[in-house]
């Protein structure tokens, strides 16, 4: 281990064997040992309280706070705000707390806890982000993934009554949870009426035809007419004025159109381009098989290819 600590020249002998002792303290500790339990110190040898602490805990505090989560903290919304300081107050006074906050998708969850976790590690605390999935730890930053056997409520062979009875609502926890409600949709907020249809969608309360059809607002349709124009229409209404140089190149990137079928996706990014002012340039390419003298057994196979992420050739 001490190989590790030698490249580093500026660092003296004595230097090199303290960090070492200070890595294996670390290791053991991690482990619920003790390196003094290991007779492996010097006579009158002690580490200091920042030599104790493990790898995990230097890890945390080392953790950079984004200015841009910082900044998050005055961009917060009523409903966020207000949960921000519930729970950030419960921190700052040393007190245990337990929240649920309950909020649809797009109601800025992600959002608040990027704040909170910038503003309590900022004060120099230690703030675990800790989620059930990869993709939602990665959304936090220094977030980490809960390692645990499964315990979703699957009742085998069940009612949708039994399914329910074994939810979160029905945990001897629940009643010790704090609640905090996020309301506001932070995409939709400048279209009120689409943000509540989409709220009585997910609570069930909007008006449906029979027992399982929602009637879409008029307003988010296309125009059923000939299969061209409707993608045309489509098209512009995604992306207005597309046509026309933007005096902010990246207002394209926040609007995205979802297909089913990658070979529907090649027919309109083909209407886009043509629609996309300038004068269209063509790149050539080249597939090569790694063994050369596979090359002319497989090139019609490779010229097939069409990789998701790069345009068609």
């Amino acid at each position: 281990m001490s190989e590790d600590f030698m490249r580093n020249t500026e660092l003296s002998a004595r230097e090199i064997k303290r960090k070492v002792l200070e890595q294996i303290n670390g290791f053991l500790q991690s482990m619920g040992k003790n390196i003094a339990s290991f007779g492996l110190l010097p006579n009158n040898y002690s580490f200091s309280d920042v030599e104790n602490q493990t790898r995990d805990v230097l890890a945390e505090k080392i953790i950079k706070v984004l200015e841009e989560d910082l900044n998050a903290i005055s961009l917060l919304n009523q409903n966020q705000r207000q949960a921000f300081e519930v729970i950030s107050k419960r921190v700052y006074e040393n007190k245990n707390g337990a929240f649920f906050v309950d909020g649809p998708g797009e109601t800025g969850k992600s959002f608040l806890y990027r704040a909170l976790l910038a503003d309590i590690r900022s004060k120099g605390y230690i703030a675990l982000a800790i989620a059930t999935s990869g993709i939602a730890a990665s959304i936090l930053f220094g977030g980490r993934t809960a390692h645990s056997r499964q315990t979703l409520p699957v009742v085998r062979k069940g009612s949708q009554s039994e399914t329910i009875a074994a939810s979160l609502i029905n945990s001897p926890i629940w009643p010790a949870l704090e609640k905090l409600e996020l309301t506001q949709n932070m995409r939709a907020r400048f279209d009120p009426s689409f943000a509540d249809f989409l709220l009585r969608v997910g609570d069930g309360t909007d008006q449906a035809e029979g027992d399982s059809l929602i009637q879409l607002p008029s307003s988010i349709l296309v125009s059923n007419g000939s299969r061209n124009a409707s993608l045309h229409d489509l098209i512009d209404m995604v992306y207005p004025h597309i046509q026309h140089r933007s005096e902010n190149p990246a207002l394209p990137l926040n609007r995205a159109i979802l297909i089913t079928k990658n070979h529907f996706v090649d027919e309109v990014n083909d209407i886009l381009i043509e629609k996309f002012p300038g004068i269209a340039v063509e790149y050539l390419s080249f597939d090569r098989a790694l063994n050369p003298n596979n090359q002319v057994q497989y090139e019609d196979f490779l010229n097939s290819l069409s990789p998701s992420g790069l345009p068609p050739y």
